[in-house]
């Protein structure tokens, strides 16, 4: 299996839990690493005596997806598993290892960490609730669009689609276009593609560790997300629906207090966004 971690490392804090996150995964079923660093440069010397490990640095900072990419292009055709993670040191060691056992003995196109607790924020958030009502949003237009919404009312639980833990076959990540991504999104179009390839998508819980705060804005975030291509012709009743059945499918990961206020919030988000598309 091949590890791709992108880095945007504005901190000495930023370098450590890179460190963590790969400290955690060596001696798994990992065998090569690409790091793609941004803004500082990590010192990573005690990794550099693994065959396998490579470092790509960009001295500017540049996007998750960017990064994904450019490591993509160094590893080339591959029928390796791949293993997207953040490297902000998010999951627990004996949890992410007992991920990577799983992924290495499992024959699923697609696994992804579904996360035990997820604690989300921004600097410009309306409340506590809203990168987490943004999240619950944008999976629910998704299964929308991909016509798995009603399946999963009726099963009552909705993928965690934005866990930031992936884990692709070689050939099909390949094939996923990562082009039309901005900042924002790329779970989202990467959970899409897989869909409609209809790949086998399974799911394997995780235990998270760490929560960092998002870099971006949440006005950002959601207006990026609405103009992923899959996304930017929703109707108004495809917005109804998500905005009905969202805390329904995600009840795990919504508290009651939240839920109260999910609705509101996502409306008051989008009508800041000055969208004409959505939101009457």
């Amino acid at each position: 299996m091949i590890a791709i971690i992108p880095a945007l490392l504005r901190s000495y804090d930023d370098e450590m839990r890179l460190n963590s996150t790969i400290s955690k995964l060596i001696d798994t079923s990992i065998s090569q690493f690409i790091i793609f660093s941004q803004c500082i440069r990590p010192k990573l010397e005690k990794y550099y005596s693994f065959k396998n490990f490579k470092v790509l640095h960009y001295e500017q900072p540049a996007t998750k997806w960017r990064g994904i990419s450019e490591a993509r292009k160094a590893i080339g055709q591959t029928q390796e598993r791949i293993i997207l993670i953040d490297a902000d040191d998010p999951f627990e060691e004996s949890s992410l290892r007992k991920f990577c056992k799983y992924v290495a003995q499992c024959d699923a196109d697609c696994i992804i960490g579904r996360r035990d607790d997820i604690k989300l924020n921004a600097e410009d958030e309306f409340s506590l609730f809203t990168r987490l009502f943004i999240e619950v949003f944008s999976n629910t237009l998704v299964l929308g669009r991909i016509g798995a919404l009603k399946r999963l009312i009726k099963l009552g639980k909705g993928p965690d689609i934005q866990s930031g833990l992936y884990a692709i076959s070689g050939d099909i990540f390949n094939s996923i276009d990562l082009g039309y991504v901005q900042s924002y999104g790329g779970e989202l179009a990467v959970y899409y593609q897989l869909s409609i390839k209809n790949a086998d998508v399974i799911e394997f819980p995780i235990v998270t560790a760490h929560n960092s705060p998002s870099s971006y804005r949440v006005k950002q975030i959601l207006k990026e997300i609405l103009d992923l291509p899959f996304l930017f012709s929703i109707s108004d009743e495809e917005v109804e629906m998500a905005l009905l059945w969202g805390p329904n499918i995600y009840a795990d990961f919504l508290s009651v207090d939240a839920k109260r206020f999910y609705e509101s919030e996502i409306r008051s988000l989008l009508s800041s966004i000055g969208t004409k598309r959505l939101g009457h």
